[in-house]
């Protein structure tokens, strides 16, 4: 199993919407871009 995120979003959207926000990698990110949370988003 992997994570896909973006797979219907226009490529014009893709930094904005295809985001896997986590505090490290998921190693089974198959689509869509890995971001970090930023301070205030951390519980």
């Amino acid at each position: 199993m992997g994570i896909f995120a973006g797979l219907r979003v226009r490529v014009a959207n893709w930094g904005k919407y295809a985001c896997v926000i986590a505090s490290t990698r998921p190693a089974n990110l198959i689509s869509g871009t890995w971001v970090e949370p930023k301070k205030e988003e951390v519980a």
